[in-house]
Parts: structure tokens; C-alpha cells; sequence
């Protein structure tokens, strides 16, 4: 099946009729010629965002049906696409020179950004279109998540671009992961898996980072797969110190071992004093006997305070 692009120059050809395609943003989509004279404009719908089609007055009676047809063949083209990809993400196998000729973007060591909301996805969708007209990024709804392929350079910028246009829009909290090299079929497969991964680990810890790697979450995966007979052993020497903090002290632990137990980092993301934080750890020594100052303490309280929201999240 031919590309877009591929398929305005043959309709430019077969009829006759000069006509220009563009975003909404102005960008061009298609010009058949340089030269178009007296022109008339129409809206045009592609996909889940706008654009406007410019045909000369002279051919005004034809523009609807030109109209319809490049939104129809847009649809067309998107839904195969779309197909594919979903076929591809369910592990079907296809003939590799289908995929090459279609969804040749998989092959450009792209990004992954899977999105999670509670609604409003054909919203967010368009959103997202709106965001990337000018750049080969591609989108659509795949089960519950808004799959995002592209070639991003700062991956985490792009990703909290995203988060906040969404969430100002369409005020609703949105959770997006994040995967990269993805250069083939498999690693395709093996980046949404990942990525669905890291937001199920995000919900079961109630992680408060809202975006997601999945290689950050390395600790979060070992204390998911670890024996249920091993969390208990461990939960039942250390929940009963849990219980005696507040949501204060337990963010404090939770921030101090993100930072890498740096003081003044940890200081800076919870909007205190460097003073304060180190007393809230020294309370915590006085209270449990555990210093998490010291790497071995603060690993357990790590640990443990997965296996605990885990348990309590059932």
C-alpha cells in the first residue's frame, strides 16, 4: 500500500486539479504545484487533527469530493497501519518486507511513551497529534494505553511535555513510561511489554514519579519477584516501625534513597533545609535503630517499604 504522500501526487495526477495540503500549524503536507492561483480553502480532517486543503476557484466544484477522498484514503492508511502495529504488539508474525515497506519508522532506533489515563483518550489523542505535526511520530490507542513511537532526543523532556498538556487540557492525571532502541519487530514487542510493566510496578508501589522508566525500576522489579515467604519474613521486622511514621517520614525515606542518600539533593526536592532533613534522619535512627545514612540500612528500608505498600495496595 502506498504512502500518503505517494497517494496525493497519483490523485494530482489522475484528476487534473493543482491543490495544497497543510497542518493547521501551516505546515505543508502536500503541493502539487508552486504556482496555484485564486485559490479557496477548506477543512480537512486527518485523523484526530486538522488541516486545510487549497484548491484554485476554478475547480471549487470538485473540492468536496476531493475533500472526502483524502480524508477517506488518510482513515485508510492510518487503520492499516494501525493494524499492523497491533497485530505486531500481539506477537503475530508478518512478512518482513510488509513491515519494512509500512512502518519503516520502527527501523530508526525510536522511542516508546505509553500512556495510561482513566478516560478521555480520543482527547489526549489528538492532543498529542496536535504536539508532533512537524516530526515522524506516531500514535494511536492500543488496549488500554495511547502507544507513541518516535525518535526522541531528550526522551524524559518529550515525556513531561506531554504529561503537562494533557493534564492542563483535559484535567486528568495521566502516568506515561518510557522505553527506548527500538530498532526492529522484537524490540518493539519487548519495549511495550516493558513499558506496560512499568506502569503496573508504578501502581502496585504507588509510585509518586508519575513518569517511568523502565530501567530506573530495577529495585521496584527485584522486590515484586521476590518470594511472598521472604516479604513476610522481612515485613514482619519492619512494619511495625513503618506504622509509627507519617506520610512526611515515609516520603522523606522514599526521597532520600531515590537521591542515592545525597543530603542536599533530597533537601532540594522536598522544599526543606539541609538541617531539617538530616534531623528527620536522625529521628529515624533514634526511633528504629537503623541509620539509613548507611547504604545496608537504607536498601532494607527500600525494600521493605515496596513489600509494604505492595501488601497494603491488596
Amino acid at each position: 500500500m502506498c504512502d500518503f504522500k505517494t497517494y496525493l501526487n497519483n490523485l494530482h495526477m489522475e484528476t487534473g486539479i493543482d491543490f495544497e495540503l497543510c497542518w493547521e500549524s501551516g505546515k505543508v503536507i502536500y503541493k502539487s504545484s508552486d504556482i496555484i492561483k485564486e485559490i479557496i480553502s477548506y477543512e480537512i480532517i486527518l485523523g484526530n487533527s486538522k488541516a486545510n486543503l487549497y484548491v484554485e476557484i476554478k475547480d471549487n466544484d470538485c473540492a468536496p469530493l476531493l475533500k472526502f477522498t483524502i480524508e477517506n484514503k488518510y482513515r485508510e492508511l492510518a487503520r492499516y497501519k494501525q493494524n499492523i502495529l497491533a497485530k505486531l504488539l500481539d506477537g503475530e508474525d508478518f512478512v518482513l518486507e510488509e513491515i519494512q515497506g509500512e512502518l519503516p519508522f520502527i527501523y530508526k532506533n525510536n522511542n516508546m511513551l505509553l500512556l495510561k489515563l482513566k478516560n478521555n483518550y480520543k482527547e489526549a489523542l489528538n492532543i498529542i497529534e496536535n504536539l508532533y505535526t512537524k516530526e515522524e511520530v506516531f500514535s494511536f490507542v492500543y488496549e488500554n494505553y495511547i502507544v507513541i513511537i518516535g525518535n526522541f532526543d531528550e526522551l524524559i523532556e518529550h515525556a513531561e511535555g506531554i504529561k503537562s498538556s494533557i493534564e492542563m487540557e483535559l484535567y486528568c492525571n495521566c502516568t506515561i513510561s518510557m522505553t527506548k532502541n527500538i530498532t526492529d519487530e522484537c524490540s518493539l514487542r519487548k519495549a511495550y511489554k516493558e513499558a506496560k510493566e512499568a506502569i503496573y510496578l508504578g501502581e502496585v508501589f504507588s509510585l509518586n514519579n508519575r513518569i517511568l522508566s523502565y530501567d530506573d525500576l530495577f529495585l521496584e522489579r527485584l522486590a515484586y519477584n521476590i518470594d511472598s515467604r521472604i516479604k513476610d519474613d522481612i515485613l514482619k521486622k519492619i512494619s511495625k516501625i513503618l506504622q509509627k511514621f507519617d506520610g512526611e517520614m515515609i516520603n522523606t525515606i522514599e526521597e532520600f534513597v531515590r537521591c542515592n542518600l545525597n543530603i542536599s539533593e533530597t533537601a532540594k526536592i522536598l522544599y526543606i533545609h539541609r538541617n531539617t532533613l538530616i534531623y528527620r534522619l536522625d529521628k529515624i535512627q533514634k526511633e528504629t535503630g537503623y541509620d539509613i545514612r548507611i547504604f545496608k540500612n537504607a536498601a532494607l528500608f527500600a525494600i521493605a517499604l515496596l513489600f509494604w505498600k505492595e501488601k497494603n495496595k491488596k
